[in-house]
Formats: structure tokens, C-alpha cells, sequence
């Protein structure tokens, strides 16, 4: 379901440039995370992302990644798993997302 304000609090955070790339949030440490002024901010970057990525028929991304990690990878190892070489293009797939969160577009 669309959240406009977790929409709105990506958009916001995305222009003023104050949010780490895709793949530092994808490594993130949980102290990191919770031990930043923008937490609320990377809500709203994970949800549009995750959304983005649903409505694009890309789930499996998601399912991938979260595998790994109910295996017992570290989030290093996940991350590998799904975006390391030859696998999924992150810097592609952020560029699409970023548009699209951009243009208030998420498709699907």
C-alpha cells in the first residue's frame, strides 16, 4: 500500500542529499541505524525502495536477499548473495528508483 508520508519523508531526504547510498543502507549496522539523527529519514528510503521494487515486479530481490539472511548470513553476506558481481546491478537499480520516487512514478 502506498505510504505518502514514508514517500514524502524519501523525496525530502533524497533532495537534500542527507541520506547514505543504497548500498551503505543495505550494509547498515543496526547501532548505525538507530544511532542516527535521519533513522526516520531511512525509514522512508527502505520503504520507497522496497516498494519501488514490488510494484516493479522485482520481489524476488527481496525474497533473495531476505533468504539469505533467514539462513544466517551476516547482512554482508546477503547483500553479496544478491548484489555482488555478476549479480543484480545495484547502482542500476537505484538510478530507476531514485527516478521514479522523483517523479512521484513508482509504476506497476
Amino acid at each position: 500500500k502506498f505510504n505518502k508520508a514514508r514517500h514524502d519523508l524519501a523525496k525530502y531526504a533524497m533532495a537534500r542529499k542527507s541520506l547514505p547510498p543504497l548500498k551503505d543502507l543495505l550494509l547498515m549496522s543496526r547501532a548505525t541505524w538507530n544511532g542516527s539523527d535521519n533513522t526516520v529519514f531511512y525509514y522512508g528510503h527502505s520503504w520507497s525502495f522496497i516498494y519501488w521494487l514490488i510494484k516493479q515486479g522485482k520481489r524476488d530481490i527481496l525474497d533473495k536477499y531476505f533468504d539469505e539472511l533467514m539462513k544466517g548470513r551476516t547482512g554482508r553476506q546477503a547483500f553479496d548473495a544478491v548484489f555482488g558481481q555478476g549479480k543484480v546491478n545495484l547502482d542500476e537499480l537505484e538510478a530507476k528508483w531514485k527516478l521514479a520516487l522523483f517523479s512521484d512514478n513508482y509504476g506497476g
